[in-house]
């Protein structure tokens, strides 16, 4: 009887001890890569309203034969250095928008990826709970 009385007596000072609380987990916060996207996206968007414009074109006919071949020489060389650096303008500024996709999408794999780890903090949490509340039980 005596060791029955003291086990009682074990068993109700170890329910008396209170078990350690489980914090909520906190509110995500996912502004650091909210934020990556939308600075890529305000860059895709000045990008695309400062594309290069073409220029005007230049062409002169002159009715002086010797006049034509001297200067329609000169002019075709002018339109054609015109119309290379428009090519170069235009495939760095292709480039450049390839490059801030690319950055975009890894900016949005990186929020998604944020998500799924609260997700599974958000999980795990609840197990814990759930071994928690068992633990109680079997006290």
């Amino acid at each position: 009887m005596e060791a029955e009385r003291n086990q009682s007596e074990n068993s109700i000072q170890q329910l008396s001890i209170p078990t350690s609380k489980l914090t909520e987990l906190p509110e995500p916060n996912f502004a650091i890569e909210e934020a990556a996207i939308q600075q890529i996206k305000d860059e895709l968007k000045l990008m695309e309203s400062s594309s290069v414009a073409p220029r005007p074109e230049t062409s002169f006919r002159f009715k002086d034969e010797t006049l034509r071949k001297l200067l329609e020489a000169n002019k075709l060389e002018e339109r054609a250095k015109a119309i290379t650096a428009e090519a170069n303008d235009r495939t760095k500024l292709a480039e450049t928008k390839a490059r801030l996709v690319g950055q975009l999408n890894s900016a949005i794999a990186a929020l998604n990826k944020a998500k799924s780890n609260y997700q599974h903090q958000q999980y795990e949490h609840s197990l814990n709970l759930v071994r928690q509340q068992g633990e109680m039980q079997r006290q």
